[in-house]
């Protein structure tokens, strides 16, 4: 089995504590008109509001599942990543959402390395000995 790279074990500590952080800033005491002002949105726009709370929860599982060098997880997080800052582009373009999405560009390129590659293709071993993928 392949060792981790550090630059991937970078981009996933910094994701995995972004997406805790986001989490647990949502549970802060809110003022009266902000947490009234979310109850409107939540009720207008459900699907963005299930956004608000799945992009940070799927962030730190994708983190996780990185580090464990599941394949699937770094296409994962960068299709659901990169999704969300495609569209906060296109429907509201500012210098702020462009800056945000180039700057994506580098943890992608980490996690797409020529060594990131070989660590995400390596057979993983599980604790009873078998190789991910084989009968048990």
């Amino acid at each position: 089995m392949n060792q981790r790279p550090k630059s991937v074990t970078v981009v996933c500590w910094v994701f995995l504590i972004l997406g805790i952080v986001a989490i647990l800033v949502s549970f802060l005491p809110k003022s009266q008109d902000t947490a009234r002002s979310l109850l409107t949105y939540r009720t207008a726009h459900p699907f963005s509001y299930f956004y608000f709370w799945a992009s940070p929860i799927l962030c730190a599982i994708s983190a996780i599942l990185m580090l464990k060098g599941i394949n699937w997880a770094r296409w994962f997080f960068v299709l659901w990543i990169g999704a969300n800052m495609v569209s906060k582009l296109v429907l509201a373009p500012s210098a702020i959402n462009l800056a945000g999405t180039i700057m994506f560009s580098i943890p992608v390129y980490f996690l797409f390395r020529p060594q990131s590659g070989k660590f995400f293709k390596s057979e993983l071993v599980r604790p009873n000995g078998s190789t991910h993928g084989s009968s048990v």
